[in-house]
């Protein structure tokens, strides 16, 4: 499909797309669902199983790992979600995730039940701090990094997130250049101003527990005014300058943007 006259700006790019092209892809047909809730004691067991097992799951099969609140306590989730094109890819990814011992521990489970539309983690009414990351480290430095961010949370209605993204794939002149095995993704939910400076504090060092393992942040996921990046790799970011020096040399898109843009 083609499509004409649509602006696209983003910080630091001086240009303007006039035409893009999308490439379709056939909508999976087979779609089904599994969660498990858990005791926080099974951080570190459910942690150390995905970090080494779900390179290994096929790409059709998603998964998302949070801490949250459930009854008042803290709590674990871990869920996937298969987008199959038949029975077959559905029973398969369903029984490779089955393998996870830890599910055994489990406090509740729903299996392989139909999900229905919606989802995200976003409440009417409510206020919002949100900061993400991505990394590959191996699970013994997530678990360091990350044991706090999903046992102890904000408020009842936040959550941290690990959302299995990997193994990364690289897309040619892809500008948004880094990616990695995981996104991990502070998530602090709630209602009265007075927290926001709380909860805010919550987001910035839960992040900042992983930027010493982590290869970049996601653009538009993250909270600017504490995380500044990076978002390009190297090389894509020394082209983005090369652009700029030829087509925008007065710098007049934002410095602050760019400075952010680049950084490592």
């Amino acid at each position: 499909l083609e499509f004409r006259r649509v602006l696209f700006r983003s910080p630091g790019f001086f240009g303007a797309a006039v035409r893009y092209y999308i490439q379709l892809h056939p909508m999976p047909t087979h779609r089904r669902r599994s969660g498990w809730s858990f005791d926080i004691d099974q951080f570190e067991p459910i942690a150390m199983w995905l970090g080494k097992h779900q390179n290994a799951l096929p790409k059709y099969v998603e998964v998302a790992f949070t801490g949250r609140t459930a009854d008042g306590k803290p709590s674990l989730g871990l869920g996937c979600t298969i987008n199959g094109a038949s029975d077959a890819e559905v029973e398969t990814g369903f029984k490779l995730f089955k393998e996870c011992p830890v599910l055994g521990k489990a406090k509740t489970s729903r299996e392989n039940f139909e999900p229905g539309p919606g989802g995200g983690g976003i409440i009417p009414g409510s206020r919002q701090v949100l900061d993400g990351v991505w990394s590959s480290a191996p699970p013994e430095k997530v678990i360091e990094a990350g044991r706090d961010a999903f046992t102890k949370l904000p408020t009842p209605q936040s959550f941290m997130l690990w959302l299995h993204w990997g193994p990364p794939h690289k897309l040619p002149d892809m500008a948004y250049s880094l990616q990695a095995d995981t996104y991990f993704s502070p998530n602090a939910i709630y209602y009265d101003e007075k927290d926001d400076a709380r909860c805010a504090a919550w987001a910035k060092e839960v992040v900042d527990k992983f930027k010493p393992i982590s290869v970049g942040s996601q653009m538009n996921d993250e909270n600017m005014p504490s995380n500044n990046g990076p978002y390009l790799s190297k090389a894509a970011a020394e082209k983005l300058e090369r652009l700029r020096k030829k087509y925008d040399p007065d710098k007049r898109r934002s410095e602050e943007h760019t400075s952010e843009l680049q950084s490592h």
